[in-house]
């Protein structure tokens, strides 16, 4: 998900590839059909960062566009299916909290903000993860993903 550019890279991949070697993977699918994304990004508010090309965890959320640059790169067979789970940040709402702190785009985000911005950011955030925190899963968010076959041509 994170190959400034995908068509080289699973080129490169499959050129490594005995032929007939099958390629797994589970992807993100777009950002809008991920309820944690769009909440975190939500809970940061203007401060979200756009997503650059080569560092966007759903650069292959187009099942489409993702079999396309997989058949151009050497591979047959693709299958995209849907995996709809939820997504854990952890049993307790302090380390679920550091968790998303944690990711890149919130870091920055919230490094480009005046320390009291930051901070009632971040308060937002933890009021975003509380309303999905139960006693019995912890902090769970809805996801979608694709799993994502395919066998490199002969």
């Amino acid at each position: 998900m994170f190959f400034s550019d995908p068509a080289a890279a699973f080129a490169n991949i499959a050129a490594a590839l005995r032929p007939e070697a099958r390629l797994v993977m589970l992807v993100w699918q777009r950002h809008e059909d991920n309820e944690w994304a769009r909440a975190i990004d939500a809970a940061v508010g203007n401060a979200a960062q756009p997503r650059q090309p080569g560092a966007d965890p759903f650069s292959l959320g187009d099942a489409e566009a993702t079999a396309g640059i997989l058949e151009s790169a050497g591979f047959d067979g693709v299958r995209v299916e849907d995996v709809h789970e939820p997504v854990l940040y952890g049993h307790d709402l302090d380390a679920a909290l550091a968790f998303v702190r944690g990711f890149q785009d919130t870091s920055t985000a919230l490094a480009s903000l005046s320390d009291g911005e930051a901070a009632r950011t971040v308060e937002r955030l933890r009021e975003t993860l509380a309303a999905h925190y139960s006693d019995e899963r912890g902090v769970v968010l809805d996801s979608r993903s694709w799993l994502i076959t395919a066998r490199r041509r002969r």
